[in-house]
């Protein structure tokens, strides 16, 4: 997760590994996607981010040799994780819980 890192990977690098200060950058990255400042984030915008967080999530385990989980398995923890009552909406409160959870375990 070095070169060729997208200023959104960086963002959820320094998320996992600052957590006096996560939650002003988590709000960073949940207004980067929120393209429509709808407040939630919704259709493609939950979309992207999930891809995004699985990018990241892959990159981390293979770094860190935490595992080999498949597509599936990540796709449906990041799901669980951001998106935890499936209503397909994703709340400034389920993004930040859940992106802490997540970038908290795979470090």
């Amino acid at each position: 997760m070095g070169k060729g890192q997208s200023t959104l990977q960086k963002k959820m690098k320094d998320i996992g590994h600052d957590p006096d200060h996560c939650e002003g950058l988590i709000l960073e990255l949940f207004n980067e996607f929120d393209r429509d400042n709808s407040g939630e984030l919704e259709g493609d915008e939950v979309i992207d981010l999930k891809k995004e967080v699985k990018l990241y999530l892959k990159a981390a385990f293979e770094q860190n040799k935490r595992g080999d989980y498949s597509d599936e398995d990540l796709d449906a923890w990041i799901t669980t994780w951001l998106d935890p009552n499936g209503d397909k909406i994703c709340t400034k409160e389920e993004v930040t819980n859940g992106l802490k959870f997540l970038l908290k375990y795979v470090e």
